[in-house]
């Protein structure tokens, strides 16, 4: 399963393992403001806006405005910022958001899905499969 790792400030985030790790160590993060920051992550280059964020995250499910705050608030402890101090997620405008720090990102290999087998199957001759597959079943 692959993904990205992003690295900002001094923290990590593993979109595979759904790890939020501050210098290594992991972070509670409950779902929905792991996912906000994510798209924050995705999206560190522009402002996000409300309408956004609630189709991202809620996808078409009506939810309150508390549900989007709750989110924030979470994904703002977990970075270390609150709702006065926002080193990494700044409020433009009341409704919109924007990740204000540098993100750098590295692709995570995948880790034994059938790419990997496939890749490995690749490795040997059509002969060599076959015979592979006999023996196998003997």
């Amino acid at each position: 399963m692959g993904g990205r790792v992003y690295r900002f400030a001094d923290l990590e985030l593993d979109e595979a393992r759904r790890e939020l790790r501050r210098s290594g160590a992991p972070v509670v993060l409950q779902a929905k403001a792991f996912d906000l920051l994510l798209h924050l992550l995705r999206n560190s280059d522009r402002v996000v806006t409300q309408e956004e964020i609630y189709a991202e995250l809620w996808r078409g499910v009506v939810v309150t405005e508390d549900s989007l705050h709750k989110a924030v608030s979470g994904a703002r402890r977990a970075v270390g910022d609150t709702g006065r101090t926002q080193r990494l997620i700044h409020t433009v405008r009341g409704r919109r958001l924007r990740l204000i720090a540098a993100v750098e990102y590295r692709e995570q290999a995948s880790s034994g899905g059938s790419d990997d087998l496939t890749a490995a199957l690749d490795r040997f001759s059509p002969e060599e499969r076959r015979l592979g597959a006999r023996g196998a079943l003997l």
